[in-house]
């Protein structure tokens, strides 16, 4: 499979490339002071999705603004177009998948993380009705399992699951499905007999009683019963040429982004909820089921925007499973991400 043509991710990352990675730390003084570009504009996978709420909820509290940044976000949808959005200049950083930081390397890019938004990808399959005795991935390995998409991070943790467990995941049986409606009712009919998908689907599966989970990384605990620790997965990202001439931008950007964190941390689900638009959050106008998604999944979300130590290597052998036959050695995981600047914002 080539990485080029490879699909879009459903879940997001801020990313900024290069040389900030050196055995000597940056000087926090480094990125404070007046934005050398105050005006940004950043490509999202998704702005919806859960995992990239933290970059919406800084520019709707104001907190770019008071960092003397004018951002524009332009919905992108999904990761592949993000991508190319910031390679041809379209866009200055993109809010997307940290795992694109290492796809990048591949492709011979230099990106890297400034904040991580999430510890926990959001991923949850789940077995259908039918099929009660199902526990473990061994019990529905000769099932047929829908993801969202061929490529996307719900097939990678079903192929993960399968390696972890001596199966060959070139062997699990995967219908790409979506994440919508379509999906619950292939899992409710038996079009397929389990799925690898995210919020809202997996509550209302849930609620509904069409769907039964067997592993779950909406929580930090499920994340490690999966993936071993942090799966590190939304976050913003740039090229590292912007990130070394422009420090004070980027300083600027961690320290809003930090603060929106500890706004999910500190504040109620209610009040959260009240600060981000409903078209783009709940367009169907079910606050309560959002509120009730967004509840299950707080924990999930990072306290200090830090990429944390066992992270990269987990997120890189979730890849190393779904692509085999890809040569990851030029992949270098301590140029994937930059935590000074995000860093200096916590000593402010």
């Amino acid at each position: 499979m080539g990485l080029a043509l490879r699909p879009a991710a459903v879940l997001v990352v801020l990313v900024v490339a290069a040389g900030c990675n050196s055995a000597a730390p940056a000087s926090a003084s480094l990125y404070r002071g007046r934005p050398e570009k105050p005006s940004l504009q950043i490509g999202v996978a998704g702005q919806g999705q859960l995992l990239y709420l933290p970059l919406t909820l800084a520019a709707e509290l104001g907190y770019f603004r008071a960092e003397g940044l004018e951002v524009k976000i332009t919905d992108l949808k999904d990761g592949p177009q993000t991508v190319e959005a910031l390679n041809d200049g379209t866009v200055d950083a993109v809010a997307d998948l940290y795992e694109h930081a290492l796809l990048s390397q591949v492709q011979h890019r230099q990106d890297e993380m400034i904040a991580v938004f999430d510890l926990a990808p959001g991923l949850v399959l789940l077995v259908n009705q039918k099929h009660g005795d199902a526990h473990t991935i061994q019990d529905i390995a000769r099932l047929r399992i829908g993801v969202t998409a061929a490529g996307s991070p719900s097939e990678e943790m079903v192929k993960y699951l399968f390696k972890s467990a001596g199966l060959d995941p070139g062997g699990a049986l995967l219908v790409p499905i979506g994440a919508g409606a379509p999906s619950m009712l292939a899992l409710k009919n038996d079009q397929i007999q389990a799925l690898a998908t995210v919020e809202p689907v997996a509550s209302m599966l849930e609620q509904s009683g069409d769907g039964r989970v067997l592993f779950d990384t909406r929580t930090l605990e499920g994340t490690r019963g999966v993936f071993g620790g942090t799966w590190p997965a939304g976050g913003l990202y740039l090229p590292g040429d912007f990130v070394q001439a422009n420090p004070r931008t980027v300083g600027a950007l961690t320290r809003a982004l930090l603060r929106a964190l500890r706004y999910l941390h500190q504040r109620t689900v209610s009040e959260v909820v009240a600060g981000l638009p409903q078209p783009v959050f709940y367009p169907d106008g079910n606050q309560e089921l959002f509120t009730r998604v967004l509840s299950g999944s707080l924990g999930g979300y990072s306290l200090d925007g830090v990429m944390p130590e066992d992270g990269p290597g987990h997120v890189l052998g979730s890849l190393k499973a779904a692509y085999p036959g890809t040569d990851w050695s030029s992949v270098d995981l301590r140029r994937s991400f930059e935590n000074a600047p995000i860093k200096a914002a916590a000593k402010l």
